[in-house]
């Protein structure tokens, strides 16, 4: 009887040991890539990852697992890049203020502070909003028209101002992709995380599959935004070393043309001279 129970024991000791390891297991993986491989350790400028599960709560069945956790962690790798790239911004006090601004107005649907005056003249209140969580954001499509213009402006006046221009507005949307991401991630996806949408006065709320498909495909549309003003930085000094290679190239060519012809033409002189002879 004693024998069964040492067994029993060492058994269940055993399986503490198991459990004990693979919850430590667990953990030095989630750190690994949730903290150090993904950048969180970088000092943040507005702590936009803050309370979102990193790992995330799944919306497709059997297989969320293995799709969705290395989506989040690319998200979260993307989310902190940009916070650490607002961290030394966020001390300056007009550009703290602007930058926040940008990370804040999907959130202007919210009535909890207020009504915010554009949001409700287009009768976008309610959290989240499907317009204000995309970008369709009326604020978004304000200053991609303003810096837009401004950025054809600078192109003729000057290209100091026209580099300042892009780095904004590349920053502003980064900033902006890096919310929608966050908004991927919440801890459930219960009432104010799903996405809704009012068509002809009748409000729909999307489910969260679709709530978090939308997130991610308008976090990626103003991902894609951004990226497309930060190619425009130097594309003058781009233009001017192609121009510079192709009339290397032309010079090099002009130049094997002329030794060509000087060549047959001696080729033609030598000919002539033996048959003189």
């Amino acid at each position: 009887m004693i024998y069964i129970i040492i067994i029993i024991w060492i058994i269940m000791l055993l399986i503490m040991g198991i459990v004990w390891m693979s919850q430590l297991v667990s953990k030095l993986v989630y750190g690994l890539f949730f903290f150090i491989l993904n950048l969180g350790f970088l000092p943040t400028g507005y702590d936009i990852a803050k309370n979102i599960k990193p790992t995330g709560v799944y919306v497709i069945p059997f297989i969320g697992a293995i799709i969705e956790v290395p989506l989040h962690f690319f998200m979260t790798l993307w989310i902190n890049i940009v916070d650490f790239i607002c961290w030394l911004p966020s001390k300056i006090p007009l550009i703290s203020s602007a930058l926040k601004f940008i990370d804040k107005c999907p959130d202007l649907d919210l009535t909890t502070h207020g009504v915010d005056p554009l949001i409700e003249k287009f009768g976008l209140t309610g959290h989240r909003n499907f317009v204000t969580h995309s970008i369709l954001n009326p604020y978004i499509l304000i200053i991609l028209v303003i810096g837009t213009v401004l950025y054809l402006l600078s192109k003729c006046i000057s290209k100091k101002i026209k580099n300042i221009i892009i780095i904004s507005l590349s920053l502003c949307l980064a900033v902006f992709s890096a919310h929608l991401f966050a908004d991927c991630m919440p801890n459930a996806w219960l009432g104010g995380a799903l996405i809704k949408a009012k068509i002809f006065g009748k409000s729909i709320t999307f489910n969260a599959f679709i709530s978090k498909l939308w997130l991610f495909v308008n976090g990626l549309a103003a991902l894609r935004v951004s990226g497309f003003y930060a190619s425009r930085l130097g594309e003058e000094e781009l233009v001017h070393a192609d121009n510079k290679n192709k009339d290397s190239r032309d010079v090099d060519s002009e130049k094997e043309k002329i030794e060509f012809e000087f060549k047959e033409d001696e080729n033609i002189r030598t000919v002539v001279k033996l048959k003189k002879k």
